[in-house]
């Protein structure tokens, strides 16, 4: 797969990433989200038969409403503009949200005039979440009911029994930081990552999880913790679009400068110091000129850029085959399900393969 997307972009070079701003330039929160108009067929997911009895597509989750997926996608797009402002030099020309009267052009700031105004009431909280990547979402019917179809895909680790030599096999995952806000009488929830849809924040609850998917979810953080996570995730995610747009790059650059696992990968080791996730495909080289670019600016998201700077230039290659002392730990990352509850035998022979790798190595 890392092969054959960077030969699609040196082949096809990147798409038109351009969008029309749909959040009007000035939005007032939380006033605006009710008057911004989406047409929600276009995120909202649907299925449809493409053979007799055989379905593809996902289900809008029962634990939600149309109103607040709107919410969810609404806010998606206000962070995603305040993101953006980061590689625009001039001033000017930001994007900015009103709350409360006064202007904000990033999403920390933002984050913190929201906590701030409501001590004890607003809360912010952020966590990693993971699951088996279920790309088609496939379903068969009989008398009428809907039947899951497991259609995961599995990784080779290259990490292997010192007995047997039997290769650990790990489901393919994705990964998101879900980032959950309550202020000023309003919820939503975003989530964040890098996929083949885009990168940045995209709407929370919107499709329901298939059962065999399997769950993960990290410690939360929060307070003001979650929002210096949050800024990362946004900075980062800037970052890694602008990369696509400047190396011309195929499908926002996936599997180049990297995947979801990358770059929730990076967040964790942020904020938590470690990451849990595997395969890394990041090729370095393409991302650190952008980032020195910008540390060139000395603006006041320098700070920020010298930490990622730092973890993108430690970051796990897997891609290369460079098995770093993290790799063992970071593989079993993938195994979502309790011991005793994964739905295939070669997660189980992982699980079993991969804790015994991790016993010799303490």
């Amino acid at each position: 797969m890392h092969d054959l997307a960077i030969d699609i972009s040196l082949v096809e070079g990147g798409w038109n990433y351009s969008k029309p701003q749909v959040v009007k330039q000035g939005f007032v929160y939380p006033t605006d989200i009710n008057n911004t108009v989406i047409n929600m067929t276009d995120w909202l997911p649907s299925i449809s038969e493409i053979a007799p009895d055989v379905w593809w597509g996902f289900f809008k989750p029962n634990s939600t409403t149309i109103t607040q997926a709107h919410t969810n996608v609404v806010m998606s797009l206000v962070f995603n503009e305040l993101s953006a402002n980061s590689h625009i030099t001039d001033p000017t020309k930001h994007f900015y949200v009103v709350y409360n009267d006064k202007h904000y052009t990033d999403v920390k700031s933002f984050l913190a005039a929201l906590l701030a105004a409501e001590p004890g009431k607003a809360t912010l909280s952020t966590y990693l979440t993971k699951r088996i990547a279920a790309f088609f979402g496939l379903y068969v019917t009989k008398n009428g009911k809907f039947y899951e179809v497991a259609d995961p895909m599995f990784v080779a680790s290259q990490l292997f029994d010192k007995k047997t030599g039997q290769e650990a096999i790990v489901p393919a995952l994705h990964s998101e930081f879900v980032v959950d806000v309550n202020a000023a009488g309003t919820f939503f929830e975003i989530v964040w990552y890098e996929g083949d849809d885009g990168i940045g924040f995209f709407p929370g609850q919107i499709w329901l999880l298939e059962s065999w998917v399997g769950n993960g979810i990290s410690p939360a953080i929060n307070g003001t913790d979650a929002i210096e996570a949050v800024e990362f995730m946004s900075l980062f995610g800037d970052i890694l679009l602008q990369v696509a747009y400047k190396s011309h790059l195929f499908d926002w650059g996936y599997a180049i400068s990297g995947v979801c696992d990358d770059s929730c990968g990076a967040i964790e080791i942020l904020t938590a110091g470690f990451s849990t996730e595997f395969p890394n495909l990041m090729v370095k080289s393409i991302i650190v000129p952008e980032i020195l670019e910008r540390l060139k600016w000395h603006d006041k998201f320098s700070a920020y850029y010298y930490r990622l700077m730092d973890v993108v230039n430690h970051f796990p290659m897997d891609w290369r085959q460079e098995q770093d002392s993290t790799v063992v730990e970071r593989a079993l990352g993938c195994i979502v399900w309790p011991p005793g509850e994964e739905p295939f035998q070669s997660v189980v022979d992982a699980r079993r393969i991969l804790s015994g790798l991790a016993g010799d190595q303490h």
